[in-house]
């Protein structure tokens, strides 16, 4: 009688699902063909609307054979299915082609061929329909659960999708993502995502309610070939989906930088000792700020002619600030300069940077809290070394959370402001402690370091339209941005209890009007020329008066950043055998000679710079020693 009520066509389209299948299977082929191009595909190349009525012809077929088998339900499962993915994908990157849909179809056809190898399996299982139910829903979970996930974030934060918020994803902790979530994800978005397993399973058992065993089981070479084919096509077109694509790939790029700094890291931690270090006196807390990209050339304080740095030009009535004038780098590559900068290994001794020991380490030894707060990139080629220094504070807040070979942020510099805010409210006042902010400063693309757009109180520090060349006007602007950065981070801090000082130098410098940025390719002297600066509390000053003047008193000498690292022991009063006297800039042993500094790593000495050799006098420029822009 269930057969005489049944539609002829269905009853025929059932007893002859195999073939059908067959159909699917070489729908799929002819599909899957088309990615590899020749000599696979040979003469099949297709034009566009007979992939698309291959698609339709596959979905048409795929939905038929379902209802004939009284798989209704999972029918309309799949379509839906389909249809989320599909909006998920023009909701978040407008066009998207032919490809997308075949590899939304081809992770259909593996669930489907899961599907029924699951029914197969456990058709004849006491619990075969709870089996059978959770089974089928954990096996349609990604189909559903990715674009609805995308969908809720798209409108949970009215953004679309983009590496960005992928790669904040995977950096993310749990608890992380709790805090986000209760601050920034309604609940009805919540309840959505945490529901659909529910909904899924609620669906999958009235579908195998009605599940019968079949009268011939399925052709095992048939689901063999389909699950071969459609592993094959998907790991060609997935990557043409917008959604899968991104996804993926820069999972995979993550991955592959994550690993390469895990080696980096691994290779430090094994060769270093323990560390033996101490300080004596009052608990002080010292800020360490990092800047990137920066030439003095460029600074109204060093005599530049545009008002760039208009804190820091009042700054130096202040008592308690002390401007270096003759400030080299080590290296113009960041890496290279900041593994001298941040470590004991210098060009003046034959360490390296994998065995010596770091800023970071040798406070931590001292009894010092360590915090780490950074907006450059911490997994990538130019970055790991400098990451593996940072893993080991005992805090560290990471703003930026791109990956791999980029200069691209999340945030601008002022983001560490209140970071730094919230780090002071979890240190103990009174005990020792070290801060490094590391910048993103001016590295190029300049026009991308400050903002524009008015929703930053910076905004109103911008001095109008300078109306000259873009390169020059943006790399300026940035310059005044990390000037205005700088006070905020000055400011904040020094409301700290027992802050005794801060001190700021760049990895390496910028040749701007050249064009030639800092390629060590393109190698000229103004790369190297980077402002410092350090500011003692009056209570430091008090204190340590003895060190603060051979601070002054040395503040016009040319040196190299490389001495950072003992400069800044000396600075914090840390005493420990990974300390050179002779390499500290405050320390009455400061014995490294002007004829002896180096840069580019030893291969060029510091009094060879023709800046130095026209216009220093006892290393003070007779005029400023730049070129100066007027304005226009």
């Amino acid at each position: 009688m269930e057969g005489a009520r049944r539609s002829p066509v269905f009853v025929r389209l059932r007893e002859h699902w195999p073939v059908l299948g067959s159909m699917l299977v070489l729908f799929g082929v002819l599909l899957a063909l088309q990615p590899f191009g020749a000599p696979y595909a040979g003469g099949l190349q297709l034009v566009t609307s007979a992939k698309y009525t291959l698609l339709l012809l596959l979905w048409s077929s795929l939905t038929l054979l379902l209802v004939s088998a009284r798989q209704g339900p999972r029918a309309a499962l799949y379509c839906v299915a389909l249809g989320l993915a599909l909006y998920a994908e023009a909701r978040n990157f407008q066009e998207f082609s032919l490809w997308a849909p075949v590899a939304w179809t081809t992770l259909a056809v593996l669930a489907l061929v899961a599907e029924t190898a699951l029914r197969e399996r456990l058709l004849t299982s006491p619990r075969s329909q709870t089996w059978r139910a959770a089974g089928y829903t954990l096996v349609q979970l990604p189909l559903f659960g990715v674009p609805l996930a995308v969908l809720a974030y798209n409108g949970a934060t009215g953004a679309t999708l983009s590496d960005d918020s992928l790669l904040a994803i995977y950096q993310t902790n749990p608890g992380e993502a709790l805090a986000f979530a209760r601050e920034f994800i309604p609940l009805h978005y919540l309840l959505l995502v945490v529901g659909l397993p529910v909904v899924l399973y609620a669906a999958n058992r009235v579908q195998v309610a009605g599940e019968t065993a079949p009268r011939r089981p399925a052709p095992v070479f048939l689901l063999a070939l389909a699950g071969s084919l459609s592993v094959l096509h998907l790991g060609v077109v997935y990557e043409k989906s917008p959604l899968l694509g991104m996804g993926g790939a820069t999972y995979s790029d993550y991955r592959a930088e994550l690993r390469a700094f895990r080696a980096v890291r691994a290779e430090r931690g094994e060769r270093l000792p323990e560390f033996t270090a101490s300080t004596s006196g009052a608990p002080r807390t010292y800020l360490v700020v990092i800047g990137e990209s920066h030439s003095r050339h460029h600074m109204s304080a060093y005599g530049y002619a545009r008002p760039t740095t208009p804190w820091l030009d009042r700054m130096r009535a202040d008592p308690g600030l002390i401007l270096f004038g003759n400030a080299y780098a080590n290296h113009p590559h960041t890496m290279p300069a900041l593994t001298l900068a941040l470590t004991e290994a210098s060009q003046y001794n034959e360490q390296d940077y994998v065995n010596s020991a770091s800023l970071v380490d040798i406070a931590k030894a001292a009894g010092f809290t360590t915090t780490w707060i950074s907006n450059q990139v911490a997994y990538g080629s130019w970055d790991n070394q400098v990451t593996a220094i940072a893993e080991y504070a005992d805090r560290q807040y990471r703003l930026n959370r791109h990956v791999g070979q980029t200069t691209r942020t999340t945030h601008f510099d002022e983001a560490t402001v209140p970071q730094l805010a919230r780090a002071l409210e979890t240190l103990d006042p009174q005990a020792h402690n070290l801060i490094v902010v590391h910048l993103m400063g001016s590295h190029w693309i300049y026009c991308n370091r400050f903002p524009r757009d008015g929703d930053s109180p910076y905004a109103a520090f911008v001095p109008g339209d300078w109306a000259q060349e873009e390169r020059l006007d943006c790399y300026d602007h940035s310059v005044r941005y990390n000037d205005y950065v700088m006070r905020a981070l000055y400011e904040t801090a020094r409301g700290f209890e027992n802050f005794a000082g801060l001190v700021y130098f760049p990895d390496h410098g910028e040749s701007v009007e050249s064009g030639l940025g800092h390629y060590v390719g393109n190698f000229r002297y103004e790369m190297m020329h980077i402002p410092l600066y350090a500011w003692f509390s009056e209570d430091y000053r008090a204190q340590r008066p003895e060190r603060v003047a051979r601070l002054r008193a040395r503040a016009a000498r040319p040196f190299t950043n490389d001495i950072m690292y003992d400069t800044l022991l000396g600075i914090m009063g840390i005493e420990t055998p990974h300390y050179r006297a002779g390499h500290d800039l405050g320390a009455p042993e400061y014995g490294i000679a002007k004829d002896a500094l180096l840069t580019l790593h030893g291969e060029r000495r510091v009094l060879d710079d023709p800046w130095i050799r026209k216009g220093v006098r006892d290393g003070v420029p007779e005029t400023g020693g730049m070129r100066r822009v007027t304005h226009r």
